[in-house]
């Protein structure tokens, strides 16, 4: 049951960021600033593109980081970024 909860938080949360993705294609976007953990941005990040380049037959090191960094910035933004880099450097 958990992991067919997360699959379907995975799933809302791939959708949501496609539809964010368009908005910032569109330019219309607002920011929600506030502080962004690294540790976790980095986690959410790598939880999402991991399929995608284990289907490439390639591996996502990430160096481990003081839980307590942490950047101002939104946080949905941010991980955007980050994902369209990483689905950039997989392809």
């Amino acid at each position: 049951m958990d992991r067919l909860q997360n699959g379907a938080q995975h799933l809302l949360s791939l959708v949501n960021h496609v539809i964010s993705y368009a908005q910032l294609e569109r330019e219309h976007v607002t920011l929600e600033l506030g502080a962004v953990c690294v540790a976790e941005l980095l986690a959410q990040v790598r939880m999402l593109i991991s399929q995608r380049v284990a289907a490439k037959t390639q591996e996502l090191l990430v160096d481990p980081c003081d839980p307590a960094l942490a950047v101002r910035g939104d946080a949905e933004k941010l991980a955007l970024v980050l994902l369209n880099l990483l689905v950039n450097a997989t392809k």
